[in-house]
């Protein structure tokens, strides 16, 4: 599948589970202004924030790891995207506040829009800690919205457990990953395993594995299915995280939504921050540590940064990770004997994950 075909799918999904997302949010800010005005805005921020944007990735796998298995369209399918999109704005909002960062898919944050709100609406006591209450607040809402999607699905047979396991476990284990990145800011040695289990919790089980085990126990898969899908999503959401890191330091603020060099604002141990330490002289080590975590560092000093990523061979050694990752991912793949409209999807989705700009 080319890359053109690969997004005219993706957008397709994308636009139905929007339409169930508009839907269900609509009815619950009905319900939110009954309640009481903070209520109604409260809702209204979260689904505005839901619906601003996102490629519905996520979405895109449970739908065609569905399809790799069936050819019936399910309500269960459309709930089970619209619930693993609720748990993203959960994890957005509340990541954004762990970062500290104003923006995200082009628009403000949920706690930057609080503070704002405060300044303007309130005058009294810290706008950074109301806004910050008020995401945590509104995350916390997602969350709640998006297991009440979760009561709704009508699951019968032996793979209702299984499915309601496999989504209660990818959301424990990307906290667990988010916990643990939280920590490697503030630990002093942090190791490449360390940084690769931080990628298996937060990218490679949350954002592809658990997407396609979802949509396949729909669809029927059996347990050696389910094997071979994590052979392939495994590698692959690897290789996402590379390319992640990569963006974040090297890609383009308007096209990502969010701010470019924040990793090394926020003190991360990135692989690419990891091999830059490895391979760079001591006084190139002295910088990139000073550099990293400070708050108000200068926009040269990122470019400086970005530069000795480069001179040092750090960008072509994760470059080369991750393009051994996504081979790994397309063998496991060419092994696997399910539908063609599924597969073709999954191919697609190898070299989107490489190409991707944002």
């Amino acid at each position: 599948m080319g890359s053109d075909e690969f997004l005219r799918n993706l957008n397709a999904v994308k636009g139905e589970v929007e339409g169930h997302l508009e839907a269900f949010l609509r009815d619950k800010t009905a319900e939110a202004t009954r309640i009481s005005p903070g209520a109604e805005e409260l809702i209204r921020i979260l689904s505005e924030f839901t619906l601003r944007g996102g490629k519905r990735f996520r979405a895109g796998l449970v739908y065609y790891g569905h399809r790799c298995f069936s050819d019936r369209d399910t309500q269960a399918v459309w709930n089970a995207a619209s619930f693993l999109e609720l748990v993203e704005s959960l994890l957005l909002i509340h990541d954004e506040v762990l970062d500290e960062d104003d923006t995200r898919r082009g628009g403000w944050t949920v706690h930057r829009h609080y503070s704002d709100l405060h300044r303007a609406r309130y005058k009294r006591r810290d706008p950074k800690h109301f806004g910050e209450s008020m995401a945590i607040l509104c995350g916390d809402l997602a969350l709640a919205l998006a297991n009440e999607i979760l009561g709704r699905m009508i699951l019968d047979g032996p793979a209702r457990g299984a499915i309601l396991d496999r989504m209660h476990r990818m959301v424990s284990h990307v906290i667990y990953g988010e916990s643990m990145d939280v920590l490697s800011e503030v630990e002093a040695e942090v190791s490449e395993q360390d940084i690769l289990g931080i990628g298996m919790l937060k990218t490679a089980s949350y954002t592809v594995e658990g997407p396609l085990h979802l949509g396949a126990l729909l669809g029927g898969a059996g347990s050696e299915d389910l094997e071979r899908l994590s052979r392939y999503a495994i590698p692959l959401g690897n290789a996402f995280q590379v390319r992640d890191d990569i963006l974040g330091l090297f890609g383009d603020a308007a096209r990502l939504g969010k701010p470019v060099g924040s990793d090394i604002r926020e003190g991360k141990k990135t692989l690419l921050i990891l091999k830059v330490l490895e391979k760079a002289d001591p006084d190139q080590r002295a910088f990139v540590e000073r550099t990293l975590g400070n708050k108000d560092v200068a926009e040269e000093d990122i470019e400086a940064v970005r530069r000795l990523v480069v001179e040092t061979g750090a960008l072509d050694a994760c470059e080369e990770m991750a393009r051994k990752l996504v081979e790994d991912s397309r063998r496991a793949l060419a092994a696997c004997p399910w539908r063609e409209e599924g597969v073709a999807f999954l191919e697609g989705a190898i070299e989107f994950m490489m190409d991707r700009e944002s």
